[in-house]
């Protein structure tokens, strides 16, 4: 099976603006497996699903509406929303629409993003982050 590493920058909210009431946004860098396929693309069988959304992911990881996808080919991805897939009462993966954006970081007021060497996540992480890095 072909491997699809990708960069996940998970975004996080640090400490309130006492004057504006807006949190400092960041993210912690990590690589997790997500294939990445555009709207129509037969998943599975002859039979199969097809992706409905522009861009769909899917992951077992946990992932968050307005984090930050970088594939292997430069293409960034905001998370838009995710549908969590199910085999009984045991999560399978997560489906998520992606939106691709023509840069990052894309938030306004972004300044000094340093992509250092980052961590390798396993399936089951709970709040471990590593680093995170904030916008000004």
């Amino acid at each position: 099976m072909t491997s699809y590493v990708v960069t996940l920058y998970k975004l996080f909210l640090g400490e309130q603006d006492t004057t504006t009431g807006h949190y400092q946004v960041g993210y912690t860098i990590h690589s997790i497996e997500m294939p990445v396929f555009p709207a129509g693309t037969r998943i599975g069988l002859s039979n199969g699903y097809y992706t409905r959304y522009s861009m769909t992911g899917f992951t077992e990881y946990n992932v968050d509406e307005g984090d930050v996808v970088l594939d292997g080919l430069g293409r960034y991805y905001k998370v838009l929303s995710l549908k969590p897939w199910s085999v009984g009462d045991e999560l399978a993966f997560y489906e998520c629409e992606l939106e691709q954006q023509a840069s990052f970081p894309f938030i306004a007021g972004f300044f000094g993003f340093e992509d250092t060497e980052h961590e390798t996540l396993s399936c089951g992480f709970a709040d471990g982050f590593e680093r995170g890095y904030f916008a000004l």
